[in-house]
């Protein structure tokens, strides 16, 4: 049972981690793709901080706790609370919408597919046992919730050469 509660905590936190990750890839868009403004826009605005990562946070060390390694009741509170901010997050609309332009589309795909690999490489290497594989995995997933800028930021500066190529073609491709 506690292995169902561990794959149930990772797939609310991916869930959640699309929710944020869309979150800062806008506003990555918003900042013109310059990481220095994008990071300087997060500690002006409390962004870093704010509560939905705090309340991360709190998940992060609550699954590093006896308690929450060996009950699954607690495994599935903390994935339902995670569950709960991400459809929160999907729900939010930004004060000023914007159509996600082509590349922000891709910093956003690069940084999943980042993350899905990191999650992979460490359930994979991390132990035979399914269950210590499955907690490994799960915090994890949590940690990559609290640094979703930085992966943002990573995935925009591994996208930087085709951003130079592509300029021109990314004014046109905003929807309506």
């Amino acid at each position: 049972m506690t292995t169902i509660a561990y794959i149930i905590l990772i797939a609310s936190a991916l869930l959640d981690l699309c929710a944020m990750l869309k979150f800062d890839a806008y506003f990555l868009q918003e900042n013109a793709f310059d990481n220095s403004r994008f990071f300087s826009w997060l500690r002006q605005n409390d962004e870093f901080m704010s509560t939905k990562r705090l309340l991360v946070l709190c998940i992060l060390f609550a699954c590093c706790t006896t308690m929450a390694q060996m009950s699954w009741i607690v495994m599935i509170i903390l994935a339902a609370v995670l569950l709960a901010q991400g459809i929160f997050m999907f729900c939010r609309k930004p004060a000023r919408p914007n159509p996600l332009k082509r590349h922000t589309t891709r910093v956003l795909a690069t940084a999943l597919i980042l993350t899905l690999a990191l999650l992979g490489a460490v359930g994979y290497l991390g132990s035979s046992a399914i269950e210590t594989a499955c907690q490994g995995v799960s915090i994890l997933a949590v940690t990559t919730l609290a640094i979703s800028p930085l992966l943002i930021m990573a995935s925009n500066w591994l996208l930087r050469p085709f951003k130079k190529k592509n300029d021109k073609n990314d004014d046109k491709d905003t929807q309506p």
